[in-house]
C-alpha cells in the first residue's frame, strides 16, 4: 500500500489563501508564542490559528512552529474534553490562566491544540520527520476516546501524516497503548491506515517492529471479538495484509495472542460471513501457520469448547471452505491468467493451499488418532474432497505450465531442441511462473498429498516435466523450489509413467549436478545437506526401479562416495551416496563391475567406516546404519 502524500486533508487547511498576512502581525504572533507566560502563549496561539492558512512562505511557517512550545501544546491537550466556545477563554485575556479554566474553556483548548498540530502537519514540508511535531502523537492517541467525532477525525488525519515518515511511524509504534486507534476504527477508516503505514514504514527497524507487534497484536485480537461486523471486517483486512508483509521471525514468540486470533476467526466463520471476510481469515491463518505450531489450530483442544450451534468441528468446516474455494475457482482460472485480477486470486488461493498443506502436515505427524479433532467418518469425507481438489490441481498446473512456456506438453525450452514453440500466454505477475504464489503453494501442498494417494501418484507422473522445468526456472530466477519438488518426485518416480518422463527430461542429470555440488562443498548448510540427501534418495529409487544404469554416470557416483565430515546430516548424506552407488552397481553388467572393481572396493571401505561411526551415535546412527547395511548387502551379493 502506498503511503499517503503529505498534503492538507481538512476543509480548513484546503482553503485557498486570499491574502498573505502582513509581517507586523506575524511578528506579533511569534512574539506572543515565544513568551513564557500562558496568557501570552494562548493569545499567540489564537492568532496563529487564523493566520496559518494564509501564510505561504515556508520559512515563516517554520519560524512560527519553532517559536511554539511543544510542552505548552501538551498541556493544552491534557486540559480536558468539554463543551463551549473559544471566545470564553479570550473574553478577558489578562485574567486567563491555564490552571484556572472552565469546562467549556478546557474543551476548546484541546480543539485549538489539535487544530494547530493538524495545520502544521499538512503545511510544513517533511512534517512526518519533524521530531518536535511527531512527538505529540502519543498524547493525540491518548485523548482520542474522549473527543468529539469531528475532533477525532482531525487527530487521525494528523497521525496519518505522521505515519508516512520514518520518525513519525516510529513514535506511533512506541505508543504503549494503541487500543484507542483500534476502537476508533469502527467509525474512522483512517485509524487502520495509520497503523498499517506505521508498521510498514518501520520494517527497516526490526527491534522496534517486533516490540510494536508484541504489544499490538494481542490487543487487536481481543478488541476484535467485541466489535460489530463492519469494523471487525476492516480489522480482518488490515491484519491479513499486515501479517503477509512481515517475515515470520518478526512475529512475537508468545502464542497466547494466536489463540485469540483463531478464536476471533472462528466467530467470524461460524456466525455468517461474506467472501471477503473468509478470504481475509484464510490469509491470516496461512500467515500464522508459517510461524506457529499447527496444533494451535488443528489440535483437539486448541480452540476450547465448541459453541452449541456448531454442528461439525470447526477444523473440518474451515478446511471444507478452503477446498470449496479451490474447486470453485480452478475451472475458470486460466481465462484470467493475463487479467489484472489474476494476482489477487492467485494470492487468495495460495493461502488456501498453505492452510491445506499445514493441515496435511499435521495429520502426517500426529501419532495418536485422538489428536485429530475430526471424527473418522468426517475424515473419510474430507479425504475424498481433498483427493478431488488435488485432481483439479494437477489439471491446473499442467495447463498453467503449458500456457507459460509451450502451448503443449513436451515442448518446454531446453528439453527439445530445434522445435518451434507454440503460441503461449502468461500472467503479468513479476517473475512469471517461477514466482507465481499459487503455483508454488499448490505444488508444495501436492507434494504432501502424493505420499498418501497412490492413484493420484499415477496421474501426477504426467507432471514430471513441470516439476523438472520449474526446478530449472527457479534456479535461473533465484527461487529455490528443490525441497518440495523432490518430495513430489519421490512419489511420481515410483510409477512407470513418472519414471519414464523423469528419464526423458534429463532428471538424472539435473539432480545429480546439484547433488554432486553439495557433496563436495564442505561448508554446505543443513538445508542443502537435507536437499542432497533427498536427491540421493530419489535417484536411488529411479535406479532400483529402472532397467540399467549408464556406465559413465556410475563411475561418477562411485568416485563421489567418501566421508566428508562427522556431523549427523553430513554422515547421513555420505551413507545415502553409498546406497546410491550400490544401487547403480546392481544395474550394471558383470563386465562393468570388473572394470570398476577398485572403485567398488573403495565403496566397501567407506561403508565399513560409516557403519563403525554409526554404532557410536545414538540420535542419527539408525538412519546411517540402515542405509549402509542395504549398500553392504547389495555389494556382498554381487
Amino acid at each position: 500500500m502506498e503511503a499517503p502524500v503529505n498534503q492538507p486533508v481538512s476543509d480548513t487547511s484546503q482553503e485557498i489563501p486570499t491574502q498573505e498576512p502582513d509581517s507586523q502581525t506575524v511578528e506579533q504572533c511569534i512574539n506572543y508564542l515565544s513568551r513564557r507566560d500562558d496568557t501570552s502563549r494562548f493569545v499567540g496561539l489564537a492568532m496563529l490559528s487564523s493566520l496559518l492558512t494564509h501564510i505561504q512562505d515556508i520559512n515563516v511557517l517554520t519560524r512560527c512552529w519553532k517559536s511554539l512550545s511543544p510542552r505548552f501544546l501538551d498541556r493544552l491537550l491534557k486540559s480536558g474534553w468539554y463543551r463551549s466556545g473559544l471566545h470564553l477563554a479570550l473574553r478577558d485575556v489578562n485574567k486567563w490562566s491555564l490552571s484556572q479554566k472552565s469546562p467549556e474553556e478546557a474543551r476548546d483548548m484541546v480543539e485549538l491544540a489539535v487544530h494547530i498540530l493538524h495545520a502544521f502537519s499538512t503545511l510544513l514540508p517533511d512534517s512526518a520527520e519533524e521530531v518536535s511535531l511527531v512527538g505529540r502523537a502519543p498524547l493525540l492517541a491518548e485523548i482520542l476516546p474522549r473527543c468529539s467525532t469531528i475532533t477525532q477525525a482531525t487527530i487521525l488525519q494528523t497521525l496519518l501524516v505522521f505515519s508516512t515518515g520514518r520518525k513519525g511511524s516510529g513514535v506511533i509504534l512506541r505508543i504503549k497503548d494503541l487500543s484507542p486507534l483500534i476502537k476508533c476504527s469502527a467509525e474512522h477508516e483512517a485509524a487502520m491506515q495509520i497503523l498499517q503505514y506505521s508498521f510498514v514504514n518501520s520494517i527497516s527497524e526490526p527491534l522496534l517492529l517486533t516490540d510494536g507487534l508484541k504489544r499490538f497484536l494481542p490487543s487487536i485480537c481481543e478488541d476484535m471479538l467485541a466489535m460489530d461486523k463492519a469494523p471487525r471486517s476492516r480489522i480482518l483486512s488490515f491484519l491479513s495484509d499486515l501479517l503477509a508483509r512481515f517475515p515470520p521471525e518478526l512475529l512475537p514468540s508468545d502464542t497466547n495472542w494466536v489463540k485469540s486470533a483463531y478464536a476471533a476467526i472462528r466467530v467470524v466463520i461460524t456466525s455468517g460471513h461474506n467472501s471477503h471476510e473468509r478470504s481475509h481469515c484464510t490469509k491470516i491463518v496461512a500467515s500464522l501457520l508459517h510461524k506457529y505450531p499447527p496444533s494451535l489450530l488443528f489440535g483437539p483442544k486448541a480452540l476450547g469448547k465448541a459453541p452449541v450451534n456448531e454442528e461439525k468441528p470447526f477444523v473440518y468446516f474451515f478446511i471444507q471452505l478452503v477446498l470449496i474455494d479451490l474447486r470453485a475457482t480452478f475451472p475458470a482460472l486460466l481465462e484470467q491468467l493475463a487479467a489484472p485480477s489474476y494476482e489477487s486470486t492467485a494470492h487468495r488461493l495460495a493461502s488456501d493451499f498453505d492452510v491445506l498443506a499445514a493441515f496435511l502436515g499435521y495429520l502426517l505427524t500426529v501419532e495418536d488418532f485422538d489428536d485429530i479433532p475430526i471424527t473418522p467418518d468426517l475424515l473419510l469425507k474430507l479425504k475424498a474432497d481433498i483427493g478431488e481438489t488435488f485432481g483439479l490441481t494437477l489439471e491446473f498446473l499442467r495447463d498453467r505450465w503449458d500456457a507459460g512456456y509451450a502451448g503443449a506438453a513436451g515442448f518446454e525450452p531446453g528439453f527439445e531442441k530445434d522445435v518451434p514453440l507454440s503460441v503461449t500466454w502468461e500472467t503479468k505477475l513479476e517473475g512469471g511462473i517461477a514466482r507465481d504464489p499459487l503455483v508454488i503453494a499448490a505444488a508444495r501442498a501436492l507434494s504432501l498429498w502424493l505420499k498418501e494417494d497412490e492413484s493420484l501418484r499415477e496421474e501426477s507422473g504426467g507432471l514430471t516435466d513441470f516439476f523438472l522445468g520449474l526446478w530449472k526456472k527457479g534456479k535461473e530466477d533465484g527461487v529455490d523450489h528443490r525441497f518440495w519438488i523432490l518430495s513430489s518426485l519421490e512419489g511420481t518416480v515410483e510409477e512407470d509413467n513418472g519414471r519414464e518422463q523423469f528419464l526423458q527430461y534429463q532428471g538424472i542429470d539435473l539432480l545429480w549436478a546439484d547433488l554432486k555440488t553439495i557433496c563436495v562443498d564442505r561448508n554446505a548448510g543443513a538445508d542443502d545437506l537435507q536437499i542432497a540427501f533427498d536427491e540421493a534418495r530419489v535417484l536411488t529409487q529411479v535406479v532400483i526401479l529402472g532397467d540399467k544404469a549408464n556406465e559413465a554416470w556410475v563411475k561418477e557416483v562411485l568416485a563421489a562416495v567418501n566421508i566428508r565430515g562427522d556431523s549427523g546430516m553430513r554422515l547421513e548424506l555420505d551413507a545415502a551416496m553409498a546406497r546410491l552407488a550400490s544401487a547403480c552397481l546392481v544395474k550394471t553388467s558383470k563386465a562393468v563391475r570388473r572394470r570398476l572393481k577398485d572403485d567398488v572396493q573403495k565403496v566397501k571401505e567407506v561403508c565399513g567406516r560409516l557403519f563403525a561411526m554409526a554404532s557410536g551415535r545414538m540420535e542419527d546412527g539408525g538412519v546411517i546404519a540402515e542405509l549402509v547395511g542395504e549398500a553392504v548387502e547389495e555389494l556382498d551379493g554381487m
